[in-house]
């Protein structure tokens, strides 16, 4: 026997065991049905690549140290009680709402943009800063410049970028500068660390932003040209953020304080609590793979359960599970308008037409899907017969509700909901609507490509 053959077959026996070893690590896990048939299917015909694979990308047990939803600080609810979407959704959070003073809905990020640069310029005494996407283009030069003047000035100024979302960010030349100011940065999970590649998979794609402990933002646009229209490819870029004054700044605080001991930062004392908590009520939903059971799916199941008139959904990403397309075609044979919008033209198309392989289940069930046309969709947003919103940073997706770290504000404010509603209108007014002649005149090509996108969903 020659030594090839050996080798050979050394290396057929150890593919097999780490196969099986792979295959119980994988049966271990909390994964949906469909993920883990994939995982175990993958290792199982290519031992070292599926290996290799569901390292980098599968979640093992246990990455994270586990953490509990941070409790909010406490305020005393309204003698008249909360509306019922929010007593529902405080119920099954087993978190009470925090008040604000303020709450605003910024329609794209021009609003955003100025009013944070002016917050930011405002600052006395603390700035913390999270982004997924940070990128060093025009715009991220201006606000990196704004930060570093703020810390040149003594402000403590914290800024935490995602290590693959905002890579950029991560040379070594290009915050050097800025970090002479006295600015402080740190990368969440950096895809050049070897130690930390078993967590690659799993990203802060949270955006949150508090200043002085008082005042915050968070929803779905980032930092950078895109959001502005600047992308040759795009253009006008469809968005949706929050901001916010009062005490429920303090919730947003506590998650990026929570986030930045993660990524090897240091420990630091919370801002003091605002004196005038406000009249406007929100509940702060973080959620990510160190927080044991998502949240905001088992929220949304039961959302949905309790409409009555409708249920209008904002998302650029759509890659539903069976239960979420059940909980969807249910509410709309009870009579409940169900519309939900998506980007025509996806800044991942993998993902759209993965998202695309769901339209027929969607419309045989009742449900009215649209796609907007010119420009590019990005914003997250639910609303719930015209009186309970969620806002924030999570897609219709398994990378949103299994792996990513994720933030929403949900409200029952009427000026808030009143203006999702109206944001979402004016769009509608440029989407086109999806009918199942024009799925069923889908070349056999392009389904073929959506159905191998869909066997992929769990994975991209």
């Amino acid at each position: 026997m020659g030594t090839w053959e050996i080798w050979s077959i050394i290396a057929s026996h150890l593919g097999d065991i780490l196969s099986v070893g792979l295959v119980l690590a994988i049966l271990s896990g909390k994964k949906e049905a469909r993920a883990t048939l994939g995982w175990v299917l993958l290792v199982l015909f290519l031992p070292y690549v599926g290996a290799l694979l569901y390292l980098v990308f599968g979640r093992l047990p246990f990455p994270f140290p586990e953490r509990k939803p941070a409790e909010p600080p406490y305020c005393p609810l309204p003698p008249e009680g909360l509306p019922p979407a929010m007593e529902r959704s405080a119920k099954l959070l087993a978190q009470s709402p925090v008040p604000c003073r303020t709450l605003e809905l910024l329609p794209g990020a021009a609003h955003k943009y100025r009013a944070l640069e002016r917050d930011l310029a405002g600052a006395r005494r603390r700035i913390l800063m999270s982004y997924y996407v940070f990128r060093h283009d025009r715009t991220g030069r201006r606000f990196l410049d704004l930060l570093a003047r703020k810390a040149a000035e003594g402000v403590e100024v914290r800024l935490l970028y995602d290590g693959w979302g905002a890579f950029g960010l991560g040379l070594p030349w290009v915050l050097r500068p800025y970090l002479r100011s006295g600015l402080l940065a740190r990368p969440f999970h950096p895809v050049s660390d070897p130690m930390q590649m078993s967590r690659i998979n799993f990203r802060n794609h949270r955006k949150v932003v508090v200043v002085d402990g008082g005042i915050a933002y968070t929803g779905s646009i980032n930092i950078g040209d895109e959001y502005l229209g600047r992308h040759p490819r795009f253009g006008i870029w469809k968005d949706a953020h929050a901001r916010l004054e009062g005490a429920a700044a303090q919730a947003l605080e506590e998650v990026f304080r929570a986030d930045w001991v993660l990524a090897g930062g240091d420990v630091f004392d919370p801002s003091p609590l605002p004196v005038e908590p406000g009249r406007e009520w929100v509940q702060v939903i973080s959620s990510g793979p160190n927080e044991g059971e998502d949240s905001v799916l088992p929220l949304l199941f039961a959302q949905f359960a309790a409409a009555r008139n409708s249920i209008d959904i904002l998302t650029p990403y759509l890659m539903p599970d069976y239960g979420l397309v059940t909980a969807l075609r249910i509410a709309a044979r009870q009579g409940v308008a169900v519309r939900i919008l998506v980007p025509g033209k996806s800044n991942h198309p993998l993902v759209a037409a993965a998202g695309r392989s769901y339209y027929e289940e969607l419309l045989e069930g009742g449900v009215q899907m649209f796609e907007l046309t010119g420009g590019m969709l990005h914003a997250k947003g639910v609303l719930i017969d015209g009186h309970w919103a969620m806002v924030g940073s999570t897609n219709l997706d398994n990378r949103s509700f299994r792996l990513n770290f994720e933030i929403n504000l949900a409200t029952s404010s009427v000026a808030f909901c009143t203006d999702l509603g109206r944001l979402f209108d004016s769009w509608l007014g440029g989407a086109q609507p999806i009918t199942a002649s024009a799925l069923a005149a889908r070349p056999l090509s392009r389904r073929l490509v959506e159905g191998a996108c869909r066997t992929l969903s769990p994975v991209l």
